[in-house]
């Protein structure tokens, strides 16, 4: 299960991440909601976990 939340939360990262590089504001925004929604799901290792996975696969 937690790898499933880890996911997600990566998920809404870069969606996240996508939406501040070329969408709009309300894009920003629903997008900032759902990580927000995610984030509160996770515990604090969960999302820095998510959050290394993700600079890894981005760098």
């Amino acid at each position: 299960m937690r790898a499933t939340q880890i996911d997600q939360l990566i998920k809404a990262i870069k969606a996240y991440d996508l939406a501040t590089l070329s969408g709009s504001d309300s894009e920003k925004n629903c997008c900032l909601a759902v990580l927000d929604s995610v984030k509160r799901t996770c515990s604090r290792r969960e999302i820095g976990a998510a959050y290394r996975e993700y600079v890894a696969e981005t760098s």
